[in-house]
């Protein structure tokens, strides 16, 4: 049930924390990877998390600010900023294998914690909701726009539920999944059709975004036939 930070862009690495987090019973904290200044600080050190795996890129910004109970970060890329009382680690630990995978010290129960997510932060400072494992799965199944086969593609950030749950709503109805890095108006239907999208989710100002686009040639030649819209 130890809370683990995950400062990182969409892409394998925080998919993969994702779903060992969940495997060993720890909680998946996702940070926001536009947090700074006393807003990054107020996050971290309300999610107890001693432990980050964040891209070596943010970490400057944690110059200068409290890290709170943070021990260790997990650095993805070459960038080692100089941080007082925290241990920096090379990627290479999430690669090394000591053979198979212990089994958790508990077997995870399904009221068990699976994730903290925080709120936008618009009426206060953000605050962290937390996410059952049997929520998540009851929440992921309730969505019936993606079914066997679907291709779904996750656009929103894994630090917003829709990230998490774009993941999770194709794989428990045995769809797939393509991860994009993030929402580009510009690039959106070259995505879709590239990667056989069938299904996505968007929230509204993205669709406004999409339909301000002028008429294109391909307009109509894509295989996408459902999109989850919110709100």
């Amino acid at each position: 049930d130890e809370c683990v930070a995950s400062w990182l862009p969409n892409g394998p690495t925080a998919v993969l924390q994702f779903f060992a987090l969940a495997r060993l019973g720890a909680v998946y904290v996702p940070l926001n990877t536009g947090y700074r200044g006393t807003l990054l600080a107020h996050v971290i050190a309300n999610s107890g998390a001693r432990l980050m795996v964040a891209h070596g890129a943010l970490l400057p910004r944690l110059e200068g600010f409290p890290t709170a109970q943070l021990e260790r970060i997990v650095a993805i890329g070459d960038e080692r900023p100089a941080l007082p009382g925290v241990e920096l680690l090379p990627s290479d630990v999430l690669r090394a294998s000591a053979g198979p995978p212990r089994p958790p010290a508990r077997p995870v129960a399904p009221w068990d914690t699976l994730m903290v997510i925080y709120t936008s932060g618009t009426t206060g400072p953000s605050k962290g909701v937390l996410s059952s494992h049997r929520h998540a799965e009851t929440a992921a199944l309730g969505f019936r726009n993606v079914g066997k086969g679907d291709r779904n593609l996750a656009c929103l950030p894994m630090y917003h539920v829709g990230g998490v749950y774009a993941l999770l709503w194709a794989l428990l109805h045995k769809g797939s999944v393509v991860m994009a890095e993030g929402f580009s108006t510009r690039e959106f239907w070259n995505i879709v059709r590239r990667h056989h999208v069938t299904t996505t989710g968007l929230l509204g100002s993205m669709v406004d975004f999409l339909l301000a686009q002028p008429l294109a040639p391909r307009e109509r030649d894509h295989g996408l036939r459902s999109v989850l819209v919110a709100p």
